[in-house]
């Protein structure tokens, strides 16, 4: 009799341990595939340095804001549904903040983060949709170079000429800054030099080639 309880306990804490590493694993492979991921580019703010972009979830509702600064990825943050829409882009960035017009439960708000550490700022919260309006308006102000929107081209003012993407959105006022045109497509962001159109520097960065022997 004792000999089989011996035996039985061991046997029990053994399935016991590896029911709950199971359930364990199942736990942490499903909370990787519930994680929200990054998903297409829809918009993007140029700054001296870089770009403010705007990604809507690959999965769902909501959208990601990204800053990018010398080619690096600074820091990325989930926000709410992005509200925002190309020639009426739903970002600014004032005094050390990031403002984002997004959209939760049908109420416009203002989301707002940290510009050094893209963490969550107090400021912001429910606008209506004329106030939502009036803090970020339309585009206005001209493009730095020649746009052809019907043959979908840039060109610059020394006549060098640029096909755009098929799925390129238009180019807009705000996506030029620092001597660069920003060109937005759904799988990567690229700068183009305002003086020649040659690309200068692509989000996200290319892969390092595999090191050869």
């Amino acid at each position: 009799m004792s000999r089989a309880r011996t035996v039985r306990g061991p046997l029990i804490v053994a399935i016991v341990l590896t029911v709950g590493i199971g359930m364990g694993v199942a736990g942490v492979l499903w909370m990787r595939a519930a994680r929200p991921v990054p998903g297409p580019y829809v918009d993007a703010l140029a700054i001296r340095d870089g770009v403010i972009a705007i990604r809507a979830e690959a999965d769902g509702p909501n959208g990601f804001v990204e800053r990018w600064s010398d080619g690096e990825l600074r820091w990325r943050g989930l926000i709410p549904t992005y509200d925002g829409r190309p020639g009426a882009i739903g970002v600014r960035v004032t005094a050390g903040r990031v403002a984002i017009r997004v959209r939760r439960g049908g109420q416009p708000m203002s989301f707002d983060l940290d510009f050094a550490r893209g963490t969550k700022l107090e400021t912001g919260g429910e606008l209506t949709e004329q106030s939502a309006d009036a803090a970020f308006p339309a585009a206005t102000g001209a493009l730095p170079v020649g746009y052809d929107a019907p043959r979908h081209e840039l060109v610059s003012t020394g006549g060098t000429f640029y096909k755009l993407p098929p799925e390129a959105i238009p180019p807009q006022p705000y996506h030029s800054d620092g001597g660069v045109l920003w060109i937005v497509t759904p799988d990567e962001l690229t700068a183009l030099s305002i003086d020649t159109l040659q690309p200068v520097m692509t989000i996200p960065p290319p892969p390092s080639p595999t090191p050869t022997r």
